[in-house]
Parts: structure tokens; sequence; C-alpha cells
């Protein structure tokens, strides 16, 4: 059921309503309402781009490069995986390589459009 018909003579009927518009009526009101919205400033848009994180500069530091982790979990996968390392994940797909597992992944699922074998 629509709640709305177009009748004879370009009138414009709402049912449950006592009143019917003539079209026109209806087109001019929706042009005014869409003026009117344009003049209004547009919305802050919801993403305003890569925020940027406050820098570590407490924490557990690695001995190695300096770097500083919040988190000693952190600090332990960077020493096993990443700091002096050649990246040891291979893509199986391509020359890619990663240091984390999770990184090739990534690469896999967004370049060849397909998961990890197992």
């Amino acid at each position: 059921m629509s709640l709305c018909q177009l009748g004879t003579g370009g009138v414009f009927d709402v049912v449950g309503a006592s009143d019917s518009f003539l079209v026109e009526d209806v087109a001019d009101a929706l042009r005014g309402w869409a003026r009117s919205a344009m003049d209004q400033p547009a919305p802050a848009p919801l993403y305003s781009g890569p925020q940027v994180r406050p820098a570590v500069t407490q924490g557990a530091q690695c001995q190695g490069c300096g770097r500083v982790y919040s988190q000693r979990s952190s600090l332990y996968r960077h020493r096993k995986y990443e700091c002096g390392k050649e990246p040891q994940f291979q893509c199986p797909y391509c020359p890619h390589r990663a240091k984390l597992r999770g990184n090739l992944d990534t690469h896999i699922r967004g370049t060849h459009g397909t998961a990890r074998p197992p």
C-alpha cells in the first residue's frame, strides 16, 4: 500500500489525509527545501585523515635501536621478529617478505585477494 497516489488532474492525494495537493505545489515545496538545505554549511566529515598518535616517551626501550614501547610484550615481539632481522615470512604468491605474520596476511588479502594457504 502506498502512502501517496497521483490522482486525476495533477492532484496528489495523501492516503489518510483530508487534503489533496497539486503536483506543482509539492514540487515547489521540495525545490524550496532543497535550496534551504544547500544554504546550510556542510557537516564535518566523519573521517578527517590519519590520526597521529603521541610519541611514547616512557616505557620499555630497545637496547638495539632505541625504540620505546609502552608494553613490554611489544618490546619482546620487536626484539624477536623485527630489530636487526631480515623479514622471515615469505609470500607464497610473489617475492614480498614481511617481518610479522599478520603483515603478510594483510598483504596477501589486499594484493592477491585470498587467504594465506595453511
